[in-house]
């Protein structure tokens, strides 16, 4: 795909340091292409996250302000503290494209319209941390581990997960941040 190819349907190159396709058998069966890897973590920094279920909690939603939960601080103490641990501490990141080319020679990923589904904690955690620390002589690139997945039919199966949450909440069902399991789920509490 030449630049303005790439740039025509919206594609971002995302670089990895390694990038292995780890389809299942039922992944092939029902059109998915899963991919794991590492890549260098300033690669997540300006991925979208608007087919997220959630966003980065540590900023303004509405006029609120939420404070740093404690996975924030754990997050923070890992890259201020052991940055070079970082890819073994954090979980990482899953990502969903609508098409992608894998470019082993220059080891990236052409995604289309990328976007992360469950690592927007993390994302938010490592800008603060870059915007921060960037500029310093001794500062150190930590690496991501991700999960990159493809579906010939992704919009359906994230159009569940956001049906799901939406009635819920129109159902006057309270989620806690980052739940999808209505075992967690409570009744909101009627106005006073």
């Amino acid at each position: 795909m030449t630049t303005s190819m790439r740039a025509a349907v919206g594609a971002f190159e995302f670089p990895y340091i390694t990038c292995r396709n780890i389809s299942a058998p039922e992944d092939d069966a029902a059109g998915r292409k899963v991919y794991s890897g590492h890549a260098p973590a300033s690669s997540v920094l300006s991925l979208e996250d608007d087919e997220n279920v959630r966003e980065y909690l540590v900023g303004t939603y509405g006029n609120q302000k939420h404070a740093p939960t404690l996975v924030h601080q754990a997050i923070r103490k890992t890259l201020e503290d052991q940055p070079d641990q970082f890819s073994i501490l954090n979980g990482g990141m899953v990502i969903v494209t609508r098409a992608v080319e894998v470019d082993d020679k220059r080891k990236i990923l052409v995604l289309q319209r990328p976007s992360i589904i469950n690592g927007s904690q993390t994302q938010g955690e490592l800008d603060r941390y870059f915007t921060k620390y960037r500029s310093s002589p001794d500062f150190f690139e930590p690496s991501i581990k991700f999960e990159l997945i493809w579906h010939a039919r992704w919009k359906a199966a994230l159009g569940f997960a956001w049906a799901m949450r939406q009635k819920l909440q129109q159902d006057g069902w309270v989620l806690p941040f980052g739940s999808m399991n209505s075992s967690s789920a409570r009744r909101a509490s009627p106005p006073r």
